[in-house]
């Protein structure tokens, strides 16, 4: 059994576990696939060499790193298809239903109403009362004030927090990069809640 053959599988399955963790599952998959096509492309006979290793004899069957390979891909598709599957059927229903046009605003309980910004202050003038010379003024004291409604107010989406960064492929290998870099240094990472 060739160790170096044995070390650079181990080597090659870090690299895409670690991308299927931090990364994305999809780019692991591309990454996991295209690599060791790309190598046969650019160094065709070292690859076919390398490819052609015996490994091991069990029973007259004889292994070789292109089995293993195998192996490694199979073993990692199962695991990405049911990543993907598991988060599609966990975030089906998290999106909320559309809405339809025309319809009120659905407005959250416990939630303070958001004024729209910029518009102009609801505020109704009385209509100038009407003198009549002659006669002596009359004020209605029993009748109760006329008080007109505001507009419904209107509910603006929330703004991101500070802190949020947008989840995009560079900031994920971004990250992923930093995080590899302070654990081969010896820091301490902080891993998210």
């Amino acid at each position: 059994m060739e160790i170096f053959s044995m070390l650079l599988f181990l080597i090659f399955s870090l690299i895409i576990l670690g991308i299927l963790v931090y990364v994305s599952p999809l780019l692991s998959a591309f990454i996991m696939i295209l690599l060791p096509v790309v190598l046969v492309y650019i160094l065709p006979d070292e690859a076919m060499g390398f490819f052609s290793i015996m490994q091991f004899s069990f029973s007259g069957i004889q292994i070789f790193n292109l089995h293993i390979l195998l192996l490694v891909w199979s073993a990692f598709i199962g695991i990405i298809s049911y990543a993907e599957v598991l988060s599609w059927y966990l975030l089906r229903g998290s999106e909320p239903p559309p809405v339809k046009e025309g319809a009120p605003p659905v407005i959250k309980e416990g939630a303070p109403p958001v004024i729209k910004e910029g518009a102009p202050p609801v505020i109704k003038e009385a209509a100038p009362p009407v003198i009549n010379e002659g006669a002596p003024p009359v004020i209605n004291e029993g009748a109760p004030p006329v008080i007109k409604e505001a507009a419904p107010p209107v509910i603006k989406e929330a703004a991101p927090v500070v802190g949020d960064k947008p989840k995009t492929l560079m900031f994920k290998l971004n990250d992923f990069s930093q995080k590899l870099y302070k654990i081969l240094k010896g820091e301490k990472i902080k891993l998210r809640p």
